[in-house]
This record gives structure tokens, C-alpha cells and sequence, in this order.
């Protein structure tokens, strides 16, 4: 009975200080982005090499199936709203801002092949007199359009009260439906050039399609169900543009994490902060006690450090920090972590 009461008062208080030394947080975590570019790029200009001679080209806005002088008009109005919308949402974007909208070099006749990069010197006196640091030129535009047909039998049935009139025989038993299907996609080559050399930094073609399908007795009303190709054509070319834009900006991946409440009265104050999310005013307690004369205290600096430079998009130095935190004091709860960030 004694040694179950000495369990209590001592096991027990020390599970629970050793549970309590440390909180529990749900971050925002910065992924870097698919397609990197140099953190000193921040203003954008997009230009659009689609030439501009075709836009007086009839509109062919009904037509299901895109080909001919109607494939080539749609480029240039498509190709506008596509880097309308793009500009848009650089103005929400934390990693980027559109700086203009400009046609330099668009070409004067319809080619099935990307044209030739830009005059380098060019693009650093387009960069210079629109005061951007790079261009995001959409360079080659090639969409494509398809329409299908397909039927199928559904039987139901008979109604009894319509198996015969006076001279006409009803069969309700099976009834045929047409499906009109219709594909419309897009191939768009992008470059990004630096206002710095005026070189290419970044070349991809990215493909996108959507797929619509319609229901009715005959394939007229079917077809007549469908969008129109044009329209369709403009919404996922849209979505070519901000898919470009999302894959060379970085991205947040909500993540759950431990760290460090108790220590001294500089990591009292710091949990205060960081219950506000303000990182930046812990960092600058943290850092004061990163070289502290005892171990724990510096170990715990450094580990709470390594979730700022996590939170940040840093994993270079939140792997660095954490392995000094480890080095210092190499317990469970830093291994843990060392062991997640060395895996990211």
C-alpha cells in the first residue's frame, strides 16, 4: 500500500511535468515550389506571343469541333483571357506581382511548333521599361477539340394501358438513348526569361483537358446539350494559366507540431506569442537563449528554432537547428522530430 502511494507521489507528478514542458500547435507549413525560381524574382510580366492578326477572324462560338481559321481565332481572344485571369491572381499571390501585360515578338502567321526564345537583350530592356524582374511569356497555344457519339438500349416495362390502340402497336420495352461526348483541351508551351541576362529560366508545355457528356432520344438534342467548345475552351485554358502560376509558387501543407512551452521566463513569454501566431517576436526570445549555459535550455532554443525555419519554407536550416538542438540534449521528443524533418 506504501509503495503504491509512493508511486503517485512521485511517478505520476514527473509524467506529468515531462508532458506538460512541451504544447501542441496546428502550422501552415511552406513547401517550396514545383518549379523553383530565384527568390530575387517578384514582379512578372506576361506576354503573349500569339499573334494578334487573327483576332478579326469570325467567331466560330457554336462550333462543337474546333479546326481551321476557326481554331486559329480562338487563340488570340482565349490566350487574352487566359493571362487576364493569370494577372488576376498575381495580385492575391505572396510570392509573386504582376508588373504588365505586353506583346513582344508575337508571331505573324499560325505555327504548329514553339517559336524561338526571345532576343535576350530584348527582354532586359522590356524587363528594365516595365520595372519587372522577369517575363512569363505564354509562347505556343495549340487547342484541340473532339466529339463523339455513343447509344445505349434501356429496357422497361409495358404498359398495359398502350399495348394496342385501333391500328397501332406500342412496344415500350426498350428505348434507345444517344450520349454525345465532347473533349476540349489545350497544349500551352510557357517560358520564363530573367530581366537580369535576359536568358530562358524556365521552359514547360503543360497539358490540361475537360469532358463533357449530354443525354437525349437522338444525337441532335444530345449535341445540342454541350457546351460550346469555344467556351469550354477558354475555362481550361484558364486553368493551364494558374496551374503554370501554382506550380512556381510555393505552397502551405497544414501539419500538426510539438515544441518547447517551459524552460525560463524567455520561453514563458514566447508561448504567450506564438498563441497569437506571432512567430517572428518568439524567434528573437529563442534566439537568446541559444547559446544558454545550460544544455536543455539551449537545446530546447534550437529545437523550437527548427519549427520557425520549417514554418518558413527553410528545411535546410530547420535540419540544421534541429540537429543542434539533438547534439545538445538528445532526447525522444528532438529525436522525433530530427527523424521527420531529415525525411521531408
Amino acid at each position: 500500500m506504501k509503495f503504491r502511494i509512493l508511486f503517485f507521489v512521485i511517478i505520476v507528478p514527473l509524467l506529468l511535468a515531462s508532458s506538460c514542458k512541451m504544447a501542441n500547435i496546428v502550422v501552415d507549413v511552406r513547401q517550396p515550389a514545383i518549379w523553383s525560381l530565384p527568390d530575387s524574382i517578384i514582379e512578372l510580366s506576361l506576354n503573349n506571343r500569339i499573334q494578334d492578326s487573327i483576332q478579326n477572324i469570325p467567331n466560330t462560338s457554336r462550333d462543337l469541333v474546333l479546326k481551321g481559321k476557326g481554331l486559329e481565332g480562338m487563340q488570340q481572344e482565349t490566350s487574352e483571357i487566359t493571362l487576364k485571369s493569370m494577372q488576376d491572381e498575381l495580385e492575391k499571390s505572396e510570392r509573386f506581382s504582376s508588373a504588365s501585360l505586353i506583346i513582344v515578338d508575337p508571331r505573324d502567321e499560325f505555327q504548329n511548333h514553339i517559336p524561338l526564345p526571345l532576343d535576350s537583350q530584348e527582354v532586359i530592356e522590356i524587363c528594365k521599361s516595365e520595372k519587372s524582374d522577369a517575363i512569363l511569356s505564354l509562347e505556343q497555344f495549340k487547342p484541340y477539340s473532339d466529339l463523339s457519339f455513343r447509344s445505349y438500349d434501356v429496357k422497361k416495362q409495358i404498359d398495359r394501358n398502350k399495348v394496342w390502340s385501333n391500328n397501332v402497336a406500342y412496344d415500350t420495352r426498350k428505348t434507345t438513348y444517344e450520349i454525345a461526348r465532347l473533349v476540349v483541351g489545350v497544349e500551352i508551351d510557357w517560358r520564363v526569361y530573367s530581366g537580369k541576362d535576359g536568358e530562358v529560366l524556365y521552359e514547360k508545355t503543360l497539358y490540361d483537358s475537360l469532358a463533357f457528356e449530354a443525354q437525349a432520344m437522338t444525337r441532335e438534342d444530345a449535341q445540342k446539350k454541350l457546351p460550346s467548345a469555344s467556351q469550354s475552351l477558354m475555362k481550361i485554358s484558364t486553368i493551364n494559366g494558374l496551374r503554370i502560376l501554382e506550380n512556381l509558387s510555393p505552397s502551405y501543407l497544414t501539419v500538426e507540431r510539438n515544441y518547447f512551452r517551459y524552460g525560463n521566463q524567455n520561453f514563458r513569454e514566447a508561448y504567450q506569442l506564438v498563441l497569437f501566431r506571432r512567430w517572428t517576436d518568439a524567434e528573437v526570445i529563442w534566439e537568446q537563449d541559444m547559446n544558454h549555459s545550460d544544455p536543455k535550455i539551449s537545446s530546447r532554443a534550437a529545437y523550437n528554432l527548427a519549427l520557425v525555419a520549417e514554418i518558413e519554407g527553410k528545411p535546410d536550416r530547420a535540419r540544421e537547428l534541429i540537429n543542434k538542438a539533438y547534439d545538445l540534449n538528445p532526447t525522444d521528443e528532438i529525436s522525433k522530430y530530427k527523424t521527420l524533418l531529415e525525411t521531408r
